[in-house]
C-alpha cells in the first residue's frame, strides 16, 4: 500500500536538470529594503499598470486620429499595455540578479529579443519622428500610420532592458548554457542584409519598390516579426529538456500576454473608428506581434502550471530545505 508521500511525489518522465546547488529563491521580492509578498506585487503592480496607464492616457494628447473620446480611449489603453510589457522584464532582470545566475533562461530567446528590440526601435523610431518617412507612407496607403508614442517609448526600453538582460549573461553564472549555431547565422545574416539594403540606398540605388526607405524599414519590422515568431521555441525547448521553469520567470509572459491583449484592442479600435482597417495592413508587425506572442505565451503558461508543476514544486522543496539548514549551521 502506498503512502501518502508516495502517492503525491512527482512522476518525472526525464530527471530534472538541478544545473545550481540553489536555483529558485522564495517568492516575493525585496525592494527597497522591504520585504513584499508575491501578492502584495500583484496587487501593487496591477495598480501601477492601470494608474499610470489612465494617468498617461488623460493628460497627454492622444497620437491616435480616433474621434472623440475614442482618441483617448486608444491613448489609455496604449499606455496601460505599454507599462504591462515594459515591466514585464523586470522579474526576469530581478531573478538573474536575486540567483547571480542566468541558468534557465534561453540565451538563443536573449539575442534574438536583443536582434528583435533593436530592429524594431529603429522601425517605431522612423515612423513616428521622420517627416519623410510619414509622408511616403501617405503616398502609398492614403492615410497616416498607426505608431503612437507609446509603440516608440516600448520599443526604445525593451531594447535598453535587453542590452541590460545581455550583460547578465556575460557577468553571472552560465551553467554551461550557450547560444546555438543556428541563432548566430540567423542573426549575422539578419544584420548583414539590413546594412547592406541601407548601403544601397545611400549609394543612390532607388526603385518604387523595395529599394526605397519604407520598404527598408518594412524589412526591419520583418526581421522583428520572424524574430517573434521563433524566439519563444528555445525557451519552451529548454523548459522541455529540464523539466522545469525554474530559472525563467512566469510573470513575463502574464504581463506580455496581457500587453498583447490591449495591443491588438488599441489597433482594432483605432480602425475601427476611423473606418480604415489598412491601419492593420500599412502596421502588420504590431498586430502580429502581439498575436504570435500571446500564442507562446499559453504555451509555456502551460509548462509552468501544468506540466512540470510538480517538478518546480519538488526542487523548491529540495531547496528549503537546503536553506534551513545552511541558517541553521550558520546560526
Amino acid at each position: 500500500m502506498k503512502t501518502n508521500e508516495e502517492e503525491t511525489k512527482p512522476i518525472f518522465s526525464s530527471p530534472p536538470v538541478v544545473v545550481q546547488p540553489l536555483q529558485s529563491v522564495p517568492p516575493g521580492a525585496k525592494l527597497f529594503g522591504v520585504r513584499f509578498t508575491q501578492n502584495q506585487l500583484v496587487l501593487g503592480g496591477s495598480f501601477f499598470v492601470v494608474a499610470l496607464g489612465v494617468l498617461l492616457g488623460c493628460i497627454l494628447t492622444p497620437s491616435s486620429k480616433d474621434p472623440p473620446p475614442w482618441d483617448r480611449i486608444s491613448s489609455i489603453i496604449g499606455w496601460i499595455y505599454f507599462n504591462a510589457w515594459s515591466i514585464s522584464f523586470f522579474p526576469q532582470l530581478y531573478l538573474n540578479y536575486v540567483r547571480k545566475s542566468v541558468a534557465g533562461q534561453s540565451f538563443d530567446y536573449l539575442f534574438l529579443n536583443v536582434l528583435g528590440f533593436t530592429g524594431y526601435t529603429i522601425y517605431t523610431w522612423s515612423f513616428y519622428a521622420s517627416s519623410a518617412v510619414q509622408e511616403d507612407y501617405r503616398n502609398r496607403f492614403g492615410n497616416d500610420n498607426t505608431v503612437d508614442a507609446n509603440d516608440v517609448g516600448f520599443a526604445t526600453f525593451a531594447a535598453l532592458a535587453c542590452y541590460y538582460n545581455a550583460w547578465q549573461v556575460y557577468v553571472y553564472d552560465r551553467a554551461g548554457q550557450g547560444v546555438h549555431k543556428a541563432t548566430i547565422a540567423f542573426i549575422f545574416v539578419a544584420v548583414l542584409g539590413s546594412l547592406l539594403w541601407t548601403l544601397l540606398l545611400v549609394c543612390g540605388v532607388h526603385t518604387e519598390h523595395v529599394f526605397n526607405v519604407l520598404d527598408l524599414l518594412y524589412g526591419v519590422s520583418l526581421i522583428k516579426l520572424v524574430v517573434s515568431i521563433i524566439k519563444y521555441l528555445p525557451q519552451i525547448h529548454l523548459n522541455y529538456k529540464r523539466k522545469l521553469t525554474i530559472g525563467w520567470n512566469i510573470w513575463n509572459v502574464l504581463l506580455d500576454f496581457s500587453g498583447g491583449t490591449l495591443s491588438i484592442t488599441q489597433q482594432i479600435i483605432d480602425c475601427w473608428t476611423t473606418d480604415r482597417w489598412n491601419g492593420i495592413a500599412g502596421n502588420p508587425v504590431k498586430f502580429l506581434l502581439g498575436s504570435f506572442s500571446m500564442i507562446y505565451d499559453v504555451v509555456m503558461m502551460i509548462q509552468h502550471y501544468g506540466l512540470y508543476s510538480a517538478n518546480n514544486h519538488a526542487v523548491m522543496e529540495v531547496e528549503h530545505r537546503a536553506r534551513q539548514s545552511i541558517q541553521q549551521q550558520t546560526a
